[in-house]
């Protein structure tokens, strides 16, 4: 069950990736890797969505909620 904060947090959010992994994988590097791949991708993403709408957009991606 999410809390308050986490359900208000995910209503403001246009998207929202959360990572659940095994913390003792033989490479846990590989789900941070593939993390990062897939942040690039939504980035591309929005730049080509965005200049569809207008070239002088640029789209912001913020980081929030980052915990161990």
């Amino acid at each position: 069950m999410l809390s308050n904060m986490k359900k208000r947090t995910l209503e403001k959010a246009n998207f929202c990736i959360e990572i659940d992994f095994d913390r003792h994988t033989e490479d846990p590097g590989r789900v941070f890797r593939s993390m990062s791949e897939l942040i690039d991708a939504f980035q591309a993403l929005d730049r080509d969505l965005v200049n569809t709408v207008d070239s002088k957009i640029e789209p912001v991606l913020l980081q929030e909620d980052v915990k161990t």
